[in-house]
């Protein structure tokens, strides 16, 4: 099982289904799982501010925080609020 998946059966789907008890429920995961998205998004952030450090792992740490935050920031640059309902596969 992918880390991922363990988070979600963790959090509980998110996607709406059309029915108002269980939207409610999946709406409430849905907070749940977009807080535990904005910490993991603090602490990369937080790393990437090693990329000017002088060792090799803290700098490349740093980097390859540095570069993923800009990744995201490109994949949804533009975004129309519509949302495409796709997600990054790496």
């Amino acid at each position: 099982m992918e880390f991922f998946e363990v988070v979600i059966k963790l959090v509980g789907p998110v996607q709406p289904v059309g029915e108002p008890r269980e939207d409610n429920r999946r709406l409430e995961n849905m907070r749940t799982l977009i807080r535990l998205a904005d910490k993991c998004l603090a602490e990369i952030h937080t790393a990437s501010c090693e990329r000017f450090r002088d060792e090799f792992a803290a700098k490349e740490i740093g980097i390859m925080a540095y570069k993923f935050l800009q990744d995201v920031h490109a994949a949804f640059e533009g975004d129309d609020d519509r949302g495409s309902g796709g997600s990054r596969d790496d």
